[in-house]
């Protein structure tokens, strides 16, 4: 089973505690306003590219012209050779992706990092996505000994079932009033609301942030 990221690093204290290696998953069912991560929100992922590299011989169906590419095109091509079939750096994917037992062997090499209380700590996106892998790699994570945390909307019905894998559950909770949270973020909070009851009723590691939104939750 994969995994698809769209980012991965160490990050020491903004997502758990300590040292840790943080893997940002692609895909999310929200579409906050200034989306740190927009890359991250279409679980088919989006085309990046590097202005520096990006030339017509990127793409042999004419999609760049004028140091530019034609998104409108890329859209209607099925096979996309760019990133398939060809060696070239203008042009790539938002992610990649790994198989749980890869992400799992690269966790614990990585575990000599994980000081000050540190591990592992999957966020997005939104965690929950891909929800099957996610708990197959916890599983696995749980039986090195490596710390895990996520960061989670709390949004999805399932969430709650990561409760057992997790030794620190981070949560957003970003507005109380469901009709504004879905008016501007693409769904009610009733989902968060539930989430939110059963993680403060049974996990004893629990940290609530607000992302401030100009205008929504200021």
């Amino acid at each position: 089973m994969n995994i698809r990221y769209f980012q991965k690093g160490f990050n020491y204290s903004q997502d758990g505690r300590g040292n840790r290696l943080v893997y940002h998953l692609q895909g999310c069912n929200m579409r906050c306003p200034r989306c740190a991560n927009p890359e991250g929100l279409r679980p088919e992922g989006v085309l990046m590219v590097d202005r520096d590299w990006l030339t017509e011989t990127c793409c042999p169906k004419g999609a760049v012209q004028n140091g530019a590419l034609d998104r409108e095109r890329c859209k209607a091509c099925a096979d996309m050779p760019c990133v398939n079939a060809m060696r070239q750096k203008g042009i790539r994917r938002s992610w990649a992706e790994a198989s749980v037992e890869d992400i799992a062997r690269e966790c614990a090499g990585s575990a000599p990092m994980f000081f000050d209380g540190g591990g592992v700590t999957l966020t997005g996106g939104e965690v929950c996505m891909q929800l099957t892998a996610v708990k197959e790699l916890l599983a696995r994570l749980g039986g090195l000994g490596i710390h895990r945390a996520i960061e989670t909307n709390g949004s999805l019905p399932r969430t709650a079932e990561l409760m057992p894998l997790v030794d620190e559950w981070i949560m957003d909770f970003k507005h109380w009033d469901s009709a504004a949270h879905r008016a501007w973020l693409g769904v009610g909070n009733e989902g968060v609301l539930d989430t939110l009851a059963k993680v403060t009723a049974g996990h004893p590691d629990v940290l609530i942030r607000i992302p401030m939104m100009p205008g929504f939750n200021d």
